[in-house]
């Protein structure tokens, strides 16, 4: 099976179709997400399944400008990885398979509306015949290595010492009610201590390794014993450190700034005792990978202490959206100007309105401070110390949540 003998009308289709490759890839993973919102929750689930779909969808096209049989495409690697990363979280190849369902349906939704204002109507027919036979194909075929790379991690590791300790831990954070000497045994894990979790990944590709390392740095530095780490995607590691006492990991975040380094990031919850500190540390830590992930040229240690409330607010993110938007009006805009106004006012308002303090912070005149908390109050249409807190508060959301982005 061949594209065309002569100047194939997919290619063309294909080159026009790479030029929404970006709006496509989003609209895939959101559809993809709204259908199953587990993978939304999680940061790094969500990413890798951007990253997956833009190769998937690249390798097609380059195959379709190049006028090669559909059976010759290769599907990427990467498609083996994202499949063990669903597997180490508990998911079924059913996941796999609704999600190329998902992905097909909207590639070929688009590919019938490109096709009907460029091809002649004389020739939609047959280009629209073997357009779906090869969208087709690479999707099953796509399909078919995924839940074949799922099958075989989930025979590499059931019933060993990985599946196991994987199993746990799930149990552990969903609730379930275990006898903690039985947990700790199995874990190798004391879960009767104080629990500071972490969530370790990296903005790019790492060696394998590097996350395990620094979060293994990590705990030595504050005598902890061997951490439990699992991995929760290809750059992403979840981690706990026990400790007799919350005293021995008060210090963790400051020894943390010094050790980590571009491009590993580190999301840190709070230490809090016993199987209920266990889980509740690591929602917190996630609640900060959340937020923070999303920006690469962000901190590399963050703490849930330091963005509690953002936190909290942004845990319904779509109140919080709105919350952003009628508070702060046109200074939500995404502009260079009013992310120049948005910053400053953060930073005034934080130094408690001295403009010679926030000055120094921003390294700008201070009357140039003061010239843009004037121009951001007179877009807000009120002055911002009349609703500091809310203003405050919008203004650290509007820097974190995705929906902004």
């Amino acid at each position: 099976m061949v594209w065309s003998d002569e100047p194939s009308r997919i290619a063309q289709l294909a080159e026009l179709f790479s030029q929404q490759l970006d709006a496509v890839g989003a609209e895939i993973v959101e559809a993809i997400v709204e259908s199953l919102p587990l993978l939304g929750n999680d940061p790094a689930i969500r990413a890798e399944l951007l990253m997956l779909t833009m190769w998937n969808v690249r390798s097609f096209l380059a195959a379709a400008r190049s006028d090669d049989d559909p059976s010759t495409i290769v599907v990427p690697p990467e498609t083996k990885l994202m499949a063990r990363t669903l597997v180490h979280r508990g998911l079924e190849p059913e996941v796999a398979y609704e999600g190329c369902r998902i992905a097909e349906h909207i590639i070929w939704k688009r590919w019938l509306e490109l096709s009907a204002g460029t091809v002649a109507p004389a020739e939609l027919a047959s280009v629209l015949r073997r357009s779906h036979a090869a969208i087709s194909w690479f999707s099953t075929e796509l399909l078919h290595q995924a839940i074949e790379a799922m099958r075989e991690e989930q025979v590499q590791i059931a019933g060993g010492d990985l599946s196991r300790r994987i199993k746990m831990v799930r149990l552990l954070l969903d609730g379930v009610q275990l006898d903690d000497d039985m947990v700790s045994r199995s874990l190798r894990y004391d879960v009767r201590r104080e629990h500071t979790a972490l969530v370790i990944w990296a903005d790019s590709g790492v060696r394998p390794g590097v996350l395990r390392s620094v979060g293994l740095s990590l705990a030595r530095a504050i005598g902890a014993p061997v951490p439990l780490m699992i991995a929760a995607a290809a750059d992403v590691l979840w981690m706990w450190i026990a400790t007799p006492t919350a005293d021995e990991a008060s210090g963790l975040a400051g020894i943390a700034v010094d050790l980590v380094d571009a491009p590993v990031r580190v999301a840190i919850g709070p230490t809090s005792p016993g199987v209920d500190g266990f889980r509740r540390s690591h929602d917190r830590a996630l609640a900060v990978h959340r937020m923070t992930a999303i920006d690469p040229d962000g901190a590399r240690v963050l703490t849930h202490r330091e963005l509690e409330v953002a936190a909290l607010a942004s845990s319904d993110e779509g109140s919080a959206h709105d919350f952003v938007l009628s508070t702060l009006g046109g200074l939500a805009e995404d502009t260079p100007l009013c992310e120049r106004l948005r910053e400053t006012l953060r930073v005034y308002l934080d130094m408690a309105e001295n403009a010679p303090r926030a000055s120094e912070q921003l390294h700008t005149h201070r009357n140039t401070v003061l010239q843009r908390v004037a121009r951001a109050t007179e877009i807000l249409g009120y002055p911002p110390g009349e609703r500091r807190l809310a203003v405050t508060l919008a203004l650290e959301l509007r820097r974190r949540l995705h929906t902004f982005r």
